[in-house]
């Protein structure tokens, strides 16, 4: 779970991601994923919502939906 400079609640589940505005949950849609179980949430500096999933694929929220981070190795 995760409290954001906005004031949004985030929470990751087994289930995928959610955001509470004050009123609703919101699912919030993945671009591509194996596993829509989420975990480790955290914002950068900049605003963004940063989380894993159970392979670790990092994902970043932009445009309203979790986007895949791809890391050069």
């Amino acid at each position: 779970m995760l409290t954001d400079s906005k004031g949004y609640i985030w929470l990751g589940t087994d289930k995928g991601l959610y955001r509470f505005n004050g009123r609703t949950f919101v699912t919030v849609p993945f671009d591509s994923t194996s596993s829509r179980a989420v975990s480790y949430l955290q914002e950068d500096t900049d605003g963004t919502i940063w989380c894993m999933n159970f392979y670790n694929q990092l994902f970043s929220f932009r445009k309203d939906t979790l986007r895949k981070f791809a890391i050069d190795q």
